[in-house]
């Protein structure tokens, strides 16, 4: 079956996912700043526990059911491990300090992805971006494209905060492809780092699937149809096995 669309996974696909302990310590001492300035005081290392707990209840909680609650809900589950209640700071009171600093300073798109994506662009692809969110949702992670030249050639871009289910999902996939123009899952591919949100979601969802590694070395233990380890082959792999 001919392909006619291609959708890329985001963090450590498109743009680089690494999350180093400075960009953590400046998100917690922005939020500290905002809850302080919303009359509530805690230490420092209070939030630091009580952000670590939070991250791990929703953690577990998406990973039984593939429900993304978005960056308000992640506060929403740090206020109450504060012991702030429900609504007393809303979410508008730290959301700058909750996802814009994803933008200062702007992760680095993945190494010579822009002419990998525009190479499937002038080649006639339907091109998505489907992302699990973290921090910072989609209204952010769009910026960051666009900041990158990448935004204008995705047709469709779904973001789990904005969607309200989650990579290895089918449903995320497929809801896609039908804004994508109704595209069937044999007639796409998809791309990511992660096995199983990637690789696995996408053959569950019957899409063709490739693993991004750009680091492996030698043989790479997957089930994805191939592995790219470098964007600027991409477009060669991708007339190979679809041509």
């Amino acid at each position: 079956m001919t392909l006619r669309a291609i959708t890329f996974d985001f963090w450590s696909t498109l743009v680089d996912g690494n999350i180093t302990p400075e960009r953590t310590a400046q998100r917690l001492a922005r939020l500290h700043r905002a809850i302080a300035g919303a009359g509530h005081t805690f230490t420092p290392e209070d939030l630091r526990r009580a952000f670590e707990r939070a991250l791990d209840r929703i953690t577990e909680s998406a990973r039984e059911s593939y429900e993304d609650v978005g960056p308000p809900g992640r506060w929403a589950v740090l206020a109450r491990e504060l012991g702030i209640a429900d609504g007393l700071i809303p979410y508008e009171v730290v959301e700058h300090a909750y996802e814009d600093i994803t933008l200062d300073p702007l992760p680095d798109a993945m190494p010579h992805v822009h002419a990998a994506v525009a190479a499937m662009k002038d080649a006639g692809y339907h091109l998505g971006v489907v992302c699990n969110t973290g921090m910072a949702g989609g209204r952010v992670l769009r910026e960051v494209l666009k900041r990158h030249g990448l935004l204008d050639f995705f047709a469709v871009t779904t973001f789990s905060n904005e969607f309200g289910m989650a990579k290895p999902h089918p449903s995320i996939f497929v809801h896609t492809l039908d804004a994508l123009g109704g595209i069937r899952p044999a007639e796409a591919l998809h791309v990511g780092d992660l096995e199983e949100l990637d690789v696995e979601g996408a053959r569950r969802a019957g899409l063709h699937s490739a693993l991004y590694a750009p680091g492996a070395d030698g043989q790479v233990q997957t089930e994805a149809d191939f592995v790219v380890r470098d964007w600027r082959d991409f477009a060669a792999q991708v007339a190979t096995r679809f041509s």
